[in-house]
């Protein structure tokens, strides 16, 4: 005795039933993938970045400490060689003060300046900002 009357195959309901149910587990999947490898190429970009700046970072905050605010132009604002990362950096005078008047007379008074670099994409959007305080050279 048979359980099935037609053994012959799918029907054309049971194949489209098929198909919609497979679209319906494949498509959502594909957006993860897709949402997980644009996600890495954005931390691979940060990371890139970070290490750049830093090193860069590095060498205008030697320069105010020796020079104070005024920058060359190579320290300015450039772009990382073999990258389309964009850098810029900027001291800025007017949050810079001296610190109160309130040491021994003789004692010089430190100057701190902010300086703070931002590097961006090529469509100039932001990818991540370095800040710090800067001692420059000490003034009487």
């Amino acid at each position: 005795m048979h359980l099935w009357k037609n053994e012959r195959g799918l029907t054309l309901t049971e194949l489209l039933a098929a198909v919609v149910l497979l679209g319906l587990i494949v498509v959502p999947l594909t957006n993860i993938g897709t949402t997980a490898l644009r996600w890495h190429r954005e931390d691979v970009q940060r990371n890139q970045a970070l290490d750049l700046a830093g090193s860069k970072f590095v060498e205008v905050k030697a320069h105010v400490m020796r020079a104070g605010r005024t920058l060359p132009e190579p320290l300015v604002q450039g772009t990382f060689p073999d990258t389309e990362l964009n850098w810029q950096v900027v001291t800025d005078g007017e949050h810079s003060r001296q610190l109160p008047v309130q040491v021994l007379e003789g004692q010089p008074i430190p100057e701190l300046i902010r300086v703070e670099m931002v590097v961006t994409d090529a469509r100039l959007q932001e990818i991540t900002r370095l800040e710090t305080v800067v001692r420059t050279r000490e003034l009487r």
